[in-house]
């Protein structure tokens, strides 16, 4: 149901999504829907099952990268950022876009705050390159983090895989090298 969700809000948008159509799709009632709380909300749980490929929500996935993250040697801690981020990404881009452009008040503030997280995220993850000296000393931080986050963002995915052609591992690649240029001493 929620991947029947995702589809549907990722290819007409939030807005034009109604839990009808979605009710119809899923071959369930309207009213099974709405308890499972607001249309924002079954929103937020169809884009957390499409990005984690059903293994759980965004923000446990989210968790388990930045528990991890500081634990790692710099180049291995960029490659599971670089296969996370792309893995979330291929299966999301289209949600997020919608997310991007939606003006429901409660799914605006969730994307502010969800995005404010993300950079607080990378700030930390760069500060911590700070202290073990791998961390490139001629861009500033305020730069690197609003770097990384605009190169993990879906829309960068969507730009390059839908608009620009790229395949998903060219893509992959370009991540890999821009957020080592951007954040990583040589």
């Amino acid at each position: 149901m929620f991947d029947t969700a995702a589809a549907l809000f990722g290819e007409h948008g939030f807005e034009a999504t109604t839990l009808a159509q979605i009710a119809a799709a899923a071959g369930v009632s309207v009213a099974y829907l709405q308890g499972l709380g607001s249309k924002a909300e079954l929103f937020q749980a169809a884009l957390g099952s499409r990005a984690t490929g059903g293994a759980g929500s965004l923000d446990g996935a989210a968790d388990d990268l930045i528990a991890v993250a500081p634990t790692l040697p710099p180049r291995e801690a960029l490659e599971l950022l670089v296969a996370t981020t792309a893995a979330w990404n291929a299966g999301s881009h289209r949600l997020w876009r919608a997310w991007s452009r939606t003006s429901d008040e409660e799914l605006r503030t969730a994307w502010d705050s969800a995005m404010a997280r993300a950079r607080r995220e990378y700030r930390a993850w760069i500060e911590g390159l700070d202290r073990a000296g791998v961390r490139r000393g001629d861009v500033s931080i305020d730069e690197q983090v609003a770097g990384v986050w605009l190169l993990t963002m879906a829309e960068t995915y969507d730009q390059l895989v839908s608009v620009a052609g790229l395949t998903h591992d060219q893509y992959v690649s370009w991540l890999r090298r821009s957020l080592a240029e951007l954040v990583l001493a040589h």
